[in-house]
């Protein structure tokens, strides 16, 4: 009997237990899956920028714009006008592109900058040119340069110094040898400076109709200082230099006599104020002054003293600049520039520190003074019986004295009636009369006024009164 063939059964593996799941998550498995809604559209945020929150500037991605429209645009707003400046910025990268095309200078990233400022300078135009903070156009020259070329000059041999007649040009005092008191005194000018001076005092005296000249002294400016030199006219020469002032005077004037008359407010007619005569060639006028800014720079001559700029000039201080057009501006007014301010300072401080050895001067003799209402003697001469005194003579003041007229307070060195004289006074006597006022009057305020007097000539320096 055939045995029946044995199966082998192979047992299935058991499987390793799983660990069980939280309640929770079991349930969740369970439940179908729900579909994710879909993502937003994330858009980016604009720039902050001031100009792109305006419309007509920024133009957002999203809307597409021609190609031209988009041109335009930038183009408009880089002709946007500063409201600073006045400029824009698309003129401005036109014209440094222009200049550097022009120059074409060697590294233009590094110039770009300086160029770019050079361009903006030029366009800065201000309403007053002279303004402190307005730029002002480079001289060509340098000052120092200029300087020299002036003072080359002085070395050129001329044709007027040929021998001739000693008497045809003024006496020029040895400065050279007057440099080394005036050292011994703390005051000096440098070897340099004073050689250059010497040198253009001879230049002035061969062109220039003087018979004397002397150096007065120097004053320091804001911007140049004066050299300044007294000279005496030869007899009978013409001045040819004296600026006109009586003109301009009489000009003011009118001019304010016409501007008077357009106001229609009424007003009280005053009578005219007369003035007083400037003195030619005598008193505060004796001497003319020329002024130059450097040793061998050009001479300018001063104007002559005017009694009521002298006046005026009393009461004001006012800053030298060294520029002789400069117009003062001050109060009281002066109304006039510093040429006639630095004259009547001159003026004033001769008068006041010019002195002498008493007894170097005596009074002329041959002098007559037909003057009734200023008697006192003017003129004077040098002492030639004149006696050195001892040093200790020379400490006492009173052995010291002025040999420059005393200026009296109307700015005149001899006294001149305000009221004016008996033929101006005849001559006004029909306005008088139309104005209702009493002719005689007049005549007598011009009696009553008391003429001004002051300490004369060659009074010592003890009896001048205290500040």
């Amino acid at each position: 009997m055939e045995e029946d063939p044995v199966e082998l059964v192979v047992p299935e593996p058991i499987p390793e237990p799983t660990p069980s799941a939280p309640p929770e998550e079991v349930e969740k498995e369970e439940q179908p899956a729900q579909p994710t809604p879909p993502a937003e559209p994330t858009t980016a945020a604009p720039p902050q920028h001031p100009f792109l929150d305006r419309k007509d500037f920024y133009i957002p991605p999203a809307s597409r714009l021609p190609e031209g429209s988009e041109l335009a645009l930038a183009k408009a707003f880089l002709m946007t006008q500063s409201e600073k400046s006045n400029l824009n910025l698309y003129d401005h990268l036109t014209e440094v592109i222009v200049r550097i095309l022009e120059t074409r200078p060697g590294n233009v990233v590094d110039a770009f900058e300086t160029l770019s400022a050079d361009i903006k300078r030029s366009h800065f135009v201000v309403d007053r040119p002279n303004a402190p903070g307005a730029f002002q156009k480079a001289s060509e020259v340098a000052p120092a340069n200029e300087i020299g070329a002036a003072q080359v000059k002085l070395f050129e041999k001329s044709g007027l110094e040929e021998p001739g007649d000693p008497e045809a040009f003024g006496e020029i005092p040895d400065i050279m040898d007057l440099s080394n008191l005036w050292e011994w005194a703390g005051v000096s000018l440098g070897k340099e400076e004073t050689f250059m001076l010497f040198l253009s005092l001879k230049s002035l005296v061969t062109s220039k109709p003087l018979q004397s000249v002397r150096l007065w002294g120097k004053i320091l400016g804001a911007k140049a200082n004066y050299l300044i030199i007294e000279g005496e006219l030869k007899e009978g020469a013409v001045d040819e230099d004296a600026p006109q002032v009586e003109e301009e005077v009489q000009e003011n004037a009118e001019e304010k006599k016409e501007a008077e008359e357009d106001e229609d407010v009424p007003k009280r007619k005053e009578k005219p104020v007369i003035p007083l005569p400037r003195e030619e060639r005598v008193g505060v006028n004796k001497y003319v002054y020329y002024v130059c800014n450097y040793a061998g720079g050009p001479w300018t001559r001063l104007p002559d003293v005017i009694p009521e700029k002298l006046q005026a000039s009393r009461r004001i201080r006012k800053f030298f600049t060294g520029d002789l057009n400069h117009k003062i501006v001050s109060y009281p007014p002066f109304n006039d520039t510093e040429a006639q301010y630095l004259r009547c300072q001159i003026a004033r401080i001769s008068a006041a520190t010019v002195v002498s050895p008493s007894g170097y001067y005596t009074f002329d003799q041959e002098d007559e003074n037909e003057d009734e209402e200023n008697p006192q003697p003017q003129n004077i001469i040098i002492n030639p019986e004149f006696e050195s005194l001892s040093p200790e003579q020379l400490i006492d003041p009173a052995n010291w004295v002025h040999h420059v007229p005393y200026i009296l307070p109307q700015g005149r060195v001899t006294w001149e009636n305000p009221l004016g004289q008996k033929g101006e006074e005849e001559a006004n006597e029909d306005e008088d009369e139309e104005e209702g006022s009493d002719a005689g009057e007049g005549e007598e305020e011009r009696e009553n006024v008391e003429p001004e007097t002051g300490p004369g000539i060659l009074s010592p320096l003890s009896s001048d009164e205290g500040p």
